[in-house]
C-alpha cells in the first residue's frame, strides 16, 4: 500500500486530531529544552557561587518537573502514534 492510498483513507478528523496534537508535543519539546537549559545554566551558577545545597534541591525539583513533563510527552506521542485510525 503506497503512502498517497493510506493518507486518502485518513478521514479528516483524525487528520486534525494528529495536526493538533503535533503541535502540542512539539510545544511542550521546546518548553522542555528551553527550560532545561535555563534550569541547567542557573544551578551551575549556583553550584559555581558556593551553595551546593540549593543547587542540588533546585536540580532535584527541576529533574523531577522534567521528569513529569516527559511522561506527559511520551503519553502524548504514544497517544499521536498508536491510534491505529480509531480515533
Amino acid at each position: 500500500m503506497s503512502l498517497s492510498r493510506l493518507l486518502a483513507d485518513v478521514p479528516e478528523s483524525h487528520f486534525q486530531a494528529a495536526w493538533y496534537y503535533s503541535i502540542v508535543l512539539a510545544a511542550m519539546v521546546t518548553l522542555m529544552a528551553v527550560g532545561g537549559g535555563w534550569i541547567g545554566a542557573g544551578v551551575l551558577r549556583i553550584w559555581r557561587a558556593g551553595d551546593r545545597a540549593a543547587a542540588m534541591v533546585i536540580a532535584g525539583a527541576a529533574a523531577a518537573a522534567l521528569l513529569f513533563f516527559g511522561g506527559a510527552l511520551l503519553a502524548g506521542i504514544v497517544g499521536l502514534i498508536n491510534t491505529n485510525g480509531q480515533g
